[in-house]
This record gives structure tokens, sequence and C-alpha cells, in this order.
């Protein structure tokens, strides 16, 4: 019994030794890994495990001070201590964090791997990407946890702007093959319900005045067919003009606005002001047109939305600049609101509005208050003809 004991404890020593030269090597190697760390922007943290209660993971952790400056915290302002640290995670991502850890304690994972949020010491919250392993003895036993965490906030916002930009392009996407087929309806609804029928009641007329004798009832016959088919073709210069006036390509921007308005205007009883500025030659016609169709836009949400008497449209030109604006005294609206609502595909007459100034080379801003009115300013860098 006695020799057993003396076994024993000879094992003891010997493992206890062992045990002291690993802690040892790992302590002469972490300056060098901090140092490597710290280039890479990493902060190292680890934690040492007592040889006598391998299964239970200890509260005192190595935090280095870039880790800790992270969550904006000086090296002498943060304990090293794990619970301190979790404690500032927020709850449904410390979930995740403990889970991982836990399965890698485990063996169910090779490495401790999660992303999570922490409240920094402003209050504002920091994305945190960890990496960590348990280093063991040749027995399986744990001696130390060690590993490195990122701040990927930066990164994170990045990715959440992408994604906001991808909702917008599909949103917008969706949006014009919507007003496209609407395009296409209303074409179709004009060709059959107007134009088809203006046809074939010419027609009809047409096939009467075979049959008529008489001058004179003949005579009131072909003047009915004659305004049935300047009916029509009213109605196709409309169709042609909502889909894109030509006077916009013989005349330029300042003609077509000025016939706009005045066609609303007379259409829809809403007072329309003009104040054109320094306009007083022709640009790119792709400017033109962006131009002409915010203010066809702009108008159009007016009359559909805002329950306005009056619009304002200005447009300037100052050195290498178009400002244009579009205001009306209406009841206004939540711009925030419809913007969002619009990024959900609920409405992208905004949104198609702005991508359209953009892909231009401009800028646009919306600013509304409730029963004051909105207005919108876009500015656009043009290149005289």
């Amino acid at each position: 019994m006695l020799r057993e004991t003396k076994r024993a404890i000879t094992e003891l020593e010997r493992l206890t030794d062992e045990y002291k030269k690993v802690i040892a090597s790992l302590h002469e190697s972490e300056e060098t890994l901090e140092l490597a760390i710290s280039g890479s922007n990493g902060g190292l943290w680890y934690l040492v495990f007592d040889p006598e209660k391998p299964h239970i993971i200890p509260d005192e952790i190595y935090i280095s001070p870039v880790l800790k400056g992270f969550i904006g915290y000086e090296d002498h302002e943060f304990p090293n201590s794990v619970k301190a640290w979790k404690e500032r995670i927020l709850p449904e991502d410390l979930i995740l964090v403990d889970k991982s850890a836990r399965e890698h304690f485990e063996g169910k994972r090779d490495i401790h791997k999660v992303e999570y949020r922490i409240y920094h010491k402003d209050g504002s919250i920091i994305w945190i990407h960890s990496r960590g392993k348990i280093l063991k003895d040749d027995a399986g036993r744990p001696i130390k946890w060690a590993g490195i965490d990122w701040d990927i906030t930066n990164q994170k916002k990045a990715e959440e702007e992408l994604k906001v930009m991808r909702d917008e392009v599909k949103s917008l996407s969706k949006g014009l093959l919507n007003k496209l087929e609407a395009e296409r309806r209303y074409i179709a609804r004009e060709l059959h319900d107007e134009i088809g029928q203006t046809l074939t009641a010419v027609k009809i007329n047409l096939q009467s005045l075979q049959r008529i004798a008489d001058h004179e009832q003949f005579t009131k016959r072909l003047n009915d067919a004659i305004i049935i088919l300047d009916r029509a073709l009213n109605q196709v210069r409309n169709m042609s003009l909502n889909l894109r006036p030509s006077l916009i390509d013989d005349l330029g921007l300042v003609p077509t606005v000025k016939w706009y308005a005045d066609r609303v205007s007379s259409t829809t009883g809403i007072d329309i002001e003009l104040y054109i500025n320094e306009v007083d030659s022709r640009f790119e016609l792709e400017t033109e047109i962006v131009c002409f169709r915010v203010v066809q836009e702009a108008i159009n949400n007016v009359i559909r939305h805002a329950k306005a008497d009056r619009i304002n449209v200005t447009l300037e030109r100052n050195r290498d600049f178009i400002h244009l604006s579009v205001s009306d005294n209406g009841c206004g609206f939540d711009v925030a609101k419809a913007m969002d609502e619009a990024k959900k595909g609920k409405s992208f007459g905004l949104i198609a509005m702005k991508e359209r100034v953009e892909l231009s080379g401009g800028t646009m801003e919306i600013s509304s208050e409730f029963n004051k009115g909105s207005i919108i300013k876009v500015i656009f860098p043009v290149n005289r003809l």
C-alpha cells in the first residue's frame, strides 16, 4: 500500500512538473503572440484551467488591452473576468456564445467560433468576431483556452448597407416591372376601348355611305366620320405625349416643361407657377429627359396625394449645374416612412425618381411638413451643347 502511495505521489509530481513546464512555455510565447495579434488588429484572451478542476471553466481570464479597447476601456478600467465580459454581451447573442463555448468544451466542435454584439462603454453596440481553442496535455486534460477577437463593426455596417442597397435595387426592379406592366395595360385598354371603338364607328359610318344616295345625308355622315377620326388622332397623340413628349427632342427642356405645366393646369385646375432663370440653351438630352421626368413624377405625386391647389416649379442654371425644385402647398407626408415603404416594394415612385437622378450623376433631397406641403430639390451636373 505504501509503495503504491509513493508511486502515485511520484506520478503526481511528474504531472505537476509537466504542467508547470507547459504553462511556462505558454507564458514565454504570450508576448510574441500578442505582438503578432496586434498587427492584425485582433485582441488576445486566454484563461488557465485549474489542474485539480479541469472540468470547470474559471472566471479569471486575461483580456488584452487591445480587446478591452474595442469596448472603450483602458486596461485598468475593466476586470479580467469572464463574468464581467459576458455581462456586456447582448442577451440574445450570449446564448450563441455560450452554446459555441459549451460545444467546444465538450469536444463537439474543433474550434470555438462565434460573432456577437457587445455594449461599448459609451452605450453603442460593437460587433465582435471571436475564435478560440482549448489546449490540452498528453492525457487530454484542458490546460489553457486561448483565442483572438476582432472588431468587425465596420464590416457589419457595410454588409447592412449593401443589404439595404440590394433591397432597394430589388424593389426598384420589381416596381419598374410593375410600372411596365401597368403601362402595357393602359395602352392595351386605350387601344381596345377608345381607339378600337372609334375606328369601328368610322368603319360603320363609311360602310353606310355606300347605301346613301342623298348628297346631304352623304355629306353629314362623311363629316361625322371625319370628326370621329379626329378624336382617334387626338387619343393617339395624347398616348404618345404621355409616353414621351416629342417636344423635348425638338425644342428642349424649357418648352416641354411649360407645355406640360399648362396641360396639367388646364385639366386639373391646379395653379402651376414656373420660375425659370438662366436656362436659355440646350443641354445633354439625357439630362433634359431626367429633369422632365422628375417634374412629371413630382407633379403626378402632388395630384394623387397632396391635395394641393398650387405647385411651384423652379429651374435655374448655376454655372455647370441645373437646380430643379418642385414644391406644393399640400398636406405633406412622412418622408422617412414613404422611403421605407418604397424599399419594401409598397410604392416605388420616390425610389425610382432618386435612382434616375443618381444614375445621371445628380443628387435629390426631399423635405415635407404636415399641412405645409413638400419640396423636392434636385441638382444635376450639365454640359452645354
